[in-house]
């Protein structure tokens, strides 16, 4: 199983696709900041920036390229008729597991150092605008606290990339595979919104437990981990 769950990091890691995922996040935060800067000479701080961008049409790109590096590769594979030879070679039980912790994985880091180094380059924008590191210095600590949110909001990428994995093994088609954990999601924030839940099943509360440095919820970042494991289960 160990040796399955390697092949199939590696496979995620030597990808192309896992790379340009991390590089499309971090265009689309850099195009947002330029079009703020432009047209709203307020935001001059990368945190205005940063927090002005992430907008639900820019949350909906996100959660593409999330499903896009992490869990359409048995879609893929299916497609090119390769599942049934490796499935040959090793058992078919580590192969699934190995598909899942690819998917988690390449998720979560898609989102994670999207968004990351996304917000870190938004510190090269503002110095060309302004001249100055001004913008960066004045809220670090900002910075940070945005960078300790991640480890939990990332989450929310494992939980679509595992959910299009779930979705590929009965339907393995590309688009469907790319679509449905998206529509299911914000199924489930309709729902949710429409009656009454305990908070670790609210997936707006879920992801975003750090609200703070004194008021950081575990109980709710542990909630955000097990939404993609019970799927994964």
């Amino acid at each position: 199983m160990i040796a399955m769950i390697k092949i199939e990091l590696e496979k995620l890691f030597c990808s192309k696709r896992f790379y340009l995922c991390i590089l499309g996040l971090i265009i689309g935060i850099q195009l947002n900041a330029w079009e703020l800067m432009q047209y709203y000479l307020g935001y001059t701080t990368v945190c205005d920036l940063y927090t002005m961008g992430r907008t639900e049409g820019f949350a909906l790109l996100s959660f593409i390229l999330c499903v896009a590096g992490g869990g359409i590769s048995f879609c893929i594979e299916q497609k090119g008729q390769s599942v049934h030879y490796i499935t040959l070679r090793g058992n078919v039980r580590n192969y699934g597991i190995g598909k899942i912790v690819s998917a988690f994985v390449g998720g979560y880091l898609i989102n994670f150092l999207g968004f990351a180094l996304g917000e870190l380059s938004l510190a090269i924008s503002v110095y060309v605008k302004l001249g100055s590191w001004i913008g960066i210095t004045s809220c670090i600590p900002q910075i940070g606290l945005d960078m300790v949110q991640l480890l939990a909001g990332s989450f929310k990428g494992s939980l679509l990339s595992v959910i299009a994995l779930l979705v590929s093994v009965f339907i393995p088609d590309l688009f469907i595979t790319l679509t449905i954990p998206i529509v299911i999601y914000y199924a489930w924030l309709a729902v949710t919104g429409w009656i009454q839940i305990p908070r670790f099943l609210d997936i707006v509360d879920v992801y975003s437990c750090f609200i703070g440095w004194d008021s950081i919820s575990w109980s709710q970042f542990w909630s955000g981990i097990a939404y993609p494991f019970l799927l994964s289960v």
